[in-house]
């Protein structure tokens, strides 16, 4: 189902009430997907992953908060 919704959001990245369907659509299989995973998977593993996504969050949010705006552009 995940994969199934990616080729429509690309075609309709621009029709502004169908693109929400499929991203809607998207968010909702992927948090099944995710939900299905976790409640299969051993409590200290899900645990664990939550630690390290925390902390690599935590740990990037200051370094690129700071690139703001500063989008690299080619000159050319």
């Amino acid at each position: 189902m995940i994969f199934g919704v990616l080729r429509p959001l690309h075609v309709y990245q621009q029709k502004h009430p169908l693109n929400f369907v499929f991203l809607g659509l998207f968010t909702a299989s992927l948090s099944l997907t995710v939900g299905v995973t976790c409640a299969n998977t051993d409590g200290k593993i899900v645990l664990e992953a939550l630690i390290l996504t925390s902390a690599v969050v935590t740990s990037l949010t200051p370094t690129l908060s700071g690139h703001q705006g500063r989008a690299r552009t080619s000159a050319s």
